[in-house]
């Protein structure tokens, strides 16, 4: 559910979430900002 709260989509590409950091930036800042809020 986390995947689809940054992404917006649930599915993960077959190119693994280096497809995603192409897609719309990189996801590990915004899933790192996401674990980090109070």
């Amino acid at each position: 559910r986390l995947l689809q709260f940054v992404t917006g989509t649930s599915k993960v590409p077959l190119e693994g979430f280096k497809a995603l950091q192409g897609i719309s930036g990189p996801q590990k800042f915004q899933i790192h900002k996401a674990y980090g809020a109070p």
